[in-house]
């Protein structure tokens, strides 16, 4: 009588803990699914991106580089702005940030300087300020190393003695202590002062342009009437010409540089290599418009 009693009690222990484990295997299963899943990634109880402290996963990096450009794409998780922080090491020093929201991202990098390594690290920011971070990553730009380096610092140099007039004349060697290469870059600067004040004086002979001379060195991005006298100069000959149809064709100038003004103008450097690259030992244009490239405008002007 004893044993059968003891062997009733564990009975109802065991059913017991069967009905307890039932209740909160039912408990469980009526928590909504999207309620587990937002406790499991981190989302607060209150729904939606109110609680999100999770940032975007960044996945599929890839660049695309040219002599002086680099397209960047990646993708994200969720639909975050994008981020792109670059330089020469990795203190960066540069960043290209949209406003937008996507998860298929792009960015461009512009005026790069060829032949030359970049590291670069993509980030990805969420509407609720979780910022994704990618480890830094490197691309190396096509071309010759320094290409366009050299005819900025040379064209910068230039420029700095315009602007500086009476004060750098006077720092200035001797023409008799000069190398070859100050003579030559000298010469340069002569010829496009010439050239500017031909312009100057006998006005401009081209139709459609606004301005009397080519003042300022000029570079994909940048906009004027200077950069629609340029389009339309470059359209007067068709081994130079910007578009055939639509706009940037003749009598469709705009006043914007963009990538088919910048072809024109390695069209152009070439077409007059002797007077603009050769100068700056260079045999290939390349789209920034300096003080040789403007000397030639203002002649072409002038006439």
């Amino acid at each position: 009588m004893e044993e059968q009693m003891k062997n009733s009690k564990k009975w109802q222990t065991a059913t017991g803990v069967l009905i307890v484990a039932g209740f909160v295997a039912v408990s469980l299963l009526s928590v909504p699914v999207l309620s587990l899943v937002s406790v499991a990634f981190g989302y607060g109880g209150g729904g939606g991106a109110a609680g999100d402290t999770m940032a975007p996963i960044i996945s599929n990096i890839e660049a695309v580089v040219s002599d002086n450009d680099a397209v960047i794409t990646w993708g994200t998780h969720e639909s975050s702005i994008s981020w792109v922080v670059y330089g020469t090491d990795t203190d960066y020093g540069s960043e290209v940030k949209t406003t937008s929201y996507t998860v298929s991202h792009s960015v461009t990098l512009g005026d790069l300087v060829s032949g030359t390594t970049y590291h670069y690290q993509v980030k990805s920011k969420d509407s609720s300020g979780n910022i994704g971070t990618y480890t830094d990553k490197t691309f190396t730009t096509t071309g010759e190393a320094g290409e366009v380096v050299e005819e900025d610092e040379e064209e910068g140099e230039a420029g700095e003695e315009e602007g500086e007039g009476d004060g750098e004349a006077e720092e200035e060697k001797p023409i008799s202590e000069m190398t070859i290469p100050e003579l030559q870059a000298k010469i340069v600067e002569i010829t496009a002062l010439i050239a500017q004040l031909q312009a100057q004086l006998a006005g401009t002979t081209v139709a459609g342009c606004t301005i009397t001379s080519f003042d300022r060195n000029l570079s994909q991005g940048m906009a004027g009437d200077d950069v629609k006298c340029l389009q339309i100069v470059l359209n007067t000959a068709s081994d130079t010409q910007i578009a055939d149809s639509g706009v940037g064709s003749p009598g469709s100038e705009t006043t914007y540089f963009g990538p088919l003004t910048k072809a024109g103008v390695i069209k152009f450097q070439e077409k007059y290599a002797d007077e603009i690259l050769a100068s700056w030992g260079l045999t290939s244009g390349t789209g920034l418009v300096g003080s040789t490239t403007r000397a030639k405008l203002n002649q072409i002007l002038a006439e």
